[in-house]
């Protein structure tokens, strides 16, 4: 009996490594479901470093993300979620054009908080 033994390495996956398999690694048949289609919505998480909150930085910085992802992405709408006492980035992000589109309870750093969720269509 012939076995054959093969190095296993585990590592931190990088951006290109990331964009490449969304890119090149295509399957067939019914795998096809594990296949990166471009998607026209994308779900963005934002944040500013604390010495940076609630001096008026954050629309200028709403507005360099999204300016990035119009001009790389084709995109038909991009969703947010913030915490619902956060109501300082979520009226930056209704300023900027982004509806609330509901309210959830969701699990962030061992508790449960309620995040409002907004979208903006492109």
């Amino acid at each position: 009996m012939v076995t054959h033994e093969k190095k296993i390495e585990i590592a931190k996956m990088t951006q290109h490594q990331a964009e490449e398999i969304a890119d090149t690694w295509k399957h067939e048949g019914i795998y096809q479901f594990y296949d990166m289609p471009e998607d026209p919505d994308v779900e963005l998480g934002l944040g500013l470093k604390p010495e940076y909150t609630g001096k008026g930085f954050g629309k200028s910085f709403v507005n360099i993300v999204i300016d990035f992802l119009i001009s790389n992405y084709h995109l038909l709408k991009i969703n947010l979620s913030g915490v619902s006492f956060n109501r300082r980035a979520i009226r930056c992000y209704e300023k900027w054009g982004f509806r609330k589109t509901g309210v959830i309870q969701q699990l962030s750093n061992v508790s449960v908080y309620e995040f409002v969720t907004v979208q903006l269509e492109i």
